[in-house]
């Protein structure tokens, strides 16, 4: 078996734990104690507001839902510890692909709680083209915390133990730190004064990848919004004016950066990409768009594209250029205006 990519810590991920898991636990205390009567007051709000939607009144119950979820979860991975202590047969891969089930579990509560509760319909193209075997590597869009739950959920169950490259920032999650490092994910320190580190650990990820398992990385580097698509084609016209100019191009999305996936295309060849188109998610960037009520019967819908291995072209510049032409259909996917 492949060994795991460790993301080094030392005490600090238990220090962290002794805050954030309390933290998790009261929140959603708090949250099942008040709910009564916070969802009497949205309810009085929204039907002054705009009561056809009722957005206050869901954006509370889905705080709820995500706690309620998050806690669940971290007593099932409470459990899982216990047998990974005591039952041999749960060591090794099979560990692995128990954390993923719970990894599974936990998106599917989040995804069809959030997608019910918001009254959202869910269409899939493509889903057909993840039949064939992997391994895959998987390039999505990311918009909100909600479309990593989107390849864990929508990817046939023999397929579904993945790799991720997460942002350290997720750590803060106690059930995103427990259980995804105990699967083969690393966590980039954006920002961080040893880069090249970063995209060797990107690219140490890769080794091994097995014909059941998924690699998911994000181009983007970090979640769209307006001002940061804004910060980030005002950074590029300064030290890169052809990207700044196809950064201009995209509506909906964020040029991907050069390094990270680009590193990763050139250090997977054999291996077929799936590109996850998604829209339908942008009312959950912010919590001023879910409190308008943005996502309240809007369609999910995702679309999955795959490129076999050798329809990528070899070296960096190549692909580059490969998936910057893909990334524009991926924005025009999202906008809706693809013809």
């Amino acid at each position: 078996m492949e060994e795991p990519v460790s993301f080094k810590e030392g005490p600090r991920r238990f220090r962290r734990r002794m805050i954030t898991i309390p933290a998790i636990v009261l929140a959603w205390a708090l949250s099942v104690v008040t709910l009564p009567l916070l969802t009497a007051v949205t309810l009085a709000v929204d039907f002054v507001r705009d009561p056809m939607k009722m957005p206050w009144t869901r954006v509370v119950l889905g705080v709820c839902l995500f706690a309620s979820v998050d806690v669940i979860c971290l007593v099932l991975a409470g459990l899982v510890w216990l047998g990974h202590l005591l039952v041999p047969r749960w060591r090794g891969e099979r560990y692995v692909e128990i954390n993923s089930w719970l990894q599974f579990t936990w998106g599917r509560l989040l995804l069809y709680g959030i997608t019910k509760l918001f009254g959202m319909k869910l269409k899939v193209e493509g889903k057909d083209c993840l039949e064939a075997e992997g391994p895959i590597l998987y390039l999505v869009r990311h918009v909100s915390v909600l479309d990593a739950t989107l390849p864990i959920v929508l990817v046939p169950p023999h397929s579904r133990v993945f790799r991720f490259v997460l942002k350290a920032e997720l750590l803060n999650d106690p059930l995103l730190d427990i259980v995804g490092q105990r699967l083969r994910n690393h966590f980039v320190r954006r920002g961080s004064d040893d880069p090249e580190a970063e995209i060797a650990a990107v690219l140490r990820l890769t080794r091994g990848l097995m014909p059941h398992e998924g690699y998911v990385m994000y181009p983007e580097g970090t979640r769209f919004t307006p001002k940061r698509q804004a910060r980030i084609l005002a950074s590029l016209a300064k030290r890169d004016p052809e990207g700044a100019a196809y950064g201009a191009r995209l509506k909906a999305t964020l040029p991907p950066t050069r390094r990270g996936p680009i590193a990763l295309l050139d250090g997977t060849r054999g291996v077929d990409v799936v590109i996850m188109s998604h829209r339908g998610l942008e009312g959950s960037s912010h919590i001023h768009s879910f409190l308008r009520g943005e996502m309240v019967g809007k369609t999910l819908a995702v679309r999955f594209e795959r490129f076999a291995a050798d329809e990528i072209p070899p070296g960096p510049e190549g692909a580059r250029r490969w998936l910057e032409e893909r990334w524009l259909k991926v924005d025009a996917y999202a906008t809706g205006t693809e013809a």
